[in-house]
């Protein structure tokens, strides 16, 4: 990642203290979780599915959520909000992009913030860099018709130091992305199971094979520890105790509204 970006992420992001993870339920989650386990050693101890958020019984520290965009409290997130939370390592939080510019925004995914943040090497295999493309459908804006839309994309692969994806874009089509995308479910979820243990459709064996890292989830116990109700609405009509907000358009916004 590009030096004067790096320096506006949270301090936190830079600390050798421990943190727990705070999993949400698809792969762009996981697979972040996953990365900051091997880079950072941190362990995944809580699981938020915008429903309800779980814990184990191994969840003593302070946690980060991960690929969930908090109102406030230290968090990874993509997304573009209407709150400034100063703890979230988000570059559309960095950038200032909001309902009025939303379509300037970074539209990648939140594992390749962490991937360029920690300057991790990109994997040498095709296959494994369409995926990464393709998580969060980061691949889409350099095909776009709309010229926000690519100029954004080229803006933020150069923030993310990741120039080396244009060989793979400009050889592939969106369709080959589509066909990765089915060949892994990488549009799969991850819920709790009958057995209060995490579980998902997603080809997680294959995906830790391909990238030689464990990316299957951890075998304990997740247990209720708060209730919420998701919301969907216009932002000039949000209200209540809201945990975490995304804006899904221009002016449309999910959030989570605290039981």
């Amino acid at each position: 990642m590009r030096a004067e970006y790096k320096a506006k992420f949270p301090e936190w992001t830079k600390s050798d203290k421990y943190f727990d993870l705070c999993l949400s339920n698809d792969i762009d989650s996981l697979f972040s979780c996953k990365l900051l386990e091997k880079v950072k050693g941190y362990k995944i101890n809580y699981f938020y599915d915008f429903n309800c958020l779980y814990k184990t019984e191994n969840a003593i520290n302070e946690a980060i959520a991960v690929d969930i965009d908090l109102i406030r409290g230290k968090c990874w997130g993509n997304h573009v909000t209407p709150f400034y939370n100063p703890e979230a390592a988000n570059l559309n939080i960095i950038d200032s992009i909001s309902h009025e510019n939303y379509f300037d925004k970074y539209a990648g995914s939140t594992l390749l913030e962490i991937w360029s943040y920690y300057d991790i090497p990109l994997p040498q295999s095709e296959e494994a860099k369409m995926i990464l493309l393709a998580i969060d459908s980061f691949y889409l804006g350099y095909y776009s018709q709309y010229f926000n839309d690519i100029i954004s994309h080229a803006h933020y692969l150069n923030v993310l130091e990741m120039k080396e994806f244009e060989e793979i874009l400009s050889r592939y089509k969106p369709k080959d992305f589509e066909e990765v995308k089915k060949k892994y479910n990488l549009n799969g979820k991850i819920w709790i199971d009958k057995d209060k243990k995490l579980a998902s459709d997603i080809r997680l064996a294959e995906l830790s094979e391909l990238f030689d890292l464990d990316l299957t989830l951890p075998d304990i116990e997740f247990l209720p520890y708060y209730y919420f109700i998701p919301q969907t609405a216009k932002i000039s009509t949000i209200g209540g105790k809201i945990f975490s907000a995304a804006l899904v358009g221009r002016n449309k916004i999910k959030y989570s509204v605290a039981v």
